[in-house]
């Protein structure tokens, strides 16, 4: 980023905070904002994680086979990146920098972020389960991943698989005793496939 040419890294970490921190080693003397190399540049809490915030914080209920531990932004980050004037570094007016937010098991949702500014970071868009068309969206693990220059589309677009169903995928493979497209059998009964089944292909801009 910016006149120094930094680096910023973002990740999700087990305590509810999507973080950014300065990663390089120059300090912005004089910029508008002076950070210095490590230091935390800002987080990001999506509203989903505030229940589960409030468990870390009085440790109730206790972690046990009936309250399993929460996750939080615990999946793979996708990036678009666009630096419209060509001059190598980010951060500049007209630049792209976009996150893009999986959760794996911290739920069924997908933020994107636009960080060009890495101190002034904007929300874009969410997708998650209740969106329309995205009813069979399940817990998003997979990468992603922005493509680019599709002939008759002006904007980049999102691609990401429709999920995991932990209903499904967590039972126990040595008690499963047949299994289709539709559903698992296992000793203790039928559990039908709910989310999952799909790729998804968004516009990467606006969520669409």
């Amino acid at each position: 980023y910016g006149s120094d040419n930094d680096v910023y890294v973002y990740y999700g970490a087990n305590d509810g905070i999507f973080r950014a921190v300065k990663g390089g080693y120059a300090t912005d003397v004089g910029a508008a904002v002076d950070i210095a190399p490590g230091q935390e540049a800002g987080g990001f809490i999506p509203t989903e994680f505030m229940d589960d915030l409030n468990r870390l914080r009085t440790n109730s209920p206790t972690i046990s086979s009936s309250f399993k531990k929460p996750y939080f932004a615990d999946g793979s980050i996708g990036v678009y990146t666009n630096d419209t004037d060509g001059n190598g570094k980010l951060g500049d007016t007209g630049d792209k920098v976009n996150l893009y937010m999986s959760m794996r098991r911290g739920g069924r949702l997908l933020y994107a972020l636009d960080v060009n500014s890495p101190h002034n970071p904007k929300y874009l868009w969410k997708i998650d389960n209740s969106t329309t068309g995205f009813a069979e969206l399940g817990q998003t693990w997979s990468a992603p991943t922005v493509i680019t220059g599709l002939a008759g589309y002006p904007n980049p677009v999102l691609v990401f698989g429709a999920g995991y169903d932990p209903g499904v995928e967590d039972l126990d493979p040595n008690t499963i005793t047949a299994s289709t497209t539709t559903s698992v059998t296992t000793n203790a009964g039928t559990f039908n496939r709910t989310m999952g089944r799909g790729i998804y292909v968004v516009d990467a801009i606006t969520g669409a």
